[in-house]
């Protein structure tokens, strides 16, 4: 039994044109449609997988921030102490007063004061110098912290990226192991 191609002549042969099956010519595709063909299939193709990637990737991290944002610090501001200045005072025998006769302190001379008796040019002084939109992030300026690693890039590392939030961690929690040393 001999196989029967579309071309196969003999289906031709004694035929009326009405009788014989119609032909019909493929085109073939050139070769630059061919190639812009395949360069969209291969374009789809990596932007499909970069789009999947990024949406693991995406999931994955919003996952971890707020398993990370859950746990408790166990950090009381309360409890953390500070090196302060000694006061000492003796009792008057004859007013019957405490008067404050030494103050002792090793390398810094610190005294406590309450919040509300810094003056508010003091805090806002302090905020301008060392974090001026404080009042504008939630924690980390990342306007900073590109421009901080831009500048250690080219080796000019004038300033750091660190926030006032960011300094309080590192002072609560005596964390020094992610400072950079030149």
């Amino acid at each position: 039994m001999r196989n029967k191609r579309e071309t196969d002549i003999s289906s031709y042969m004694g035929k009326t044109p009405e009788q014989q099956p119609e032909i019909t010519y493929k085109r073939s595709e050139s070769g630059a449609k061919r190639f812009f063909k395949g360069l969209g299939k291969l374009l789809l193709t990596v932007f499909s997988v970069l789009a999947v990637a990024g949406i693991v990737t995406a999931i994955s991290l919003a996952l971890y921030i707020i398993a990370l944002a859950s746990e408790p610090t166990g950090i009381d501001l309360k409890a953390k102490s500070m090196n302060q200045t000694s006061r000492i005072f003796i009792k008057d025998s004859d007013t019957g007063e405490f008067t404050e006769t030494r103050k002792l302190y090793s390398t810094e001379n610190r005294i406590w004061v309450d919040n509300q008796n810094i003056p508010d040019y003091m805090k806002e002084a302090q905020v301008a110098i060392e974090d001026k939109r404080f009042y504008e992030h939630n924690g980390v300026d990342w306007q900073r912290t590109l421009s901080a690693v831009a500048m250690l890039a080219t080796g000019s590392d004038s300033y750091g990226g660190s926030t006032i939030t960011q300094q309080l961690i590192k002072n609560i929690t005596d964390d020094n192991e992610g400072k950079y040393q030149p």
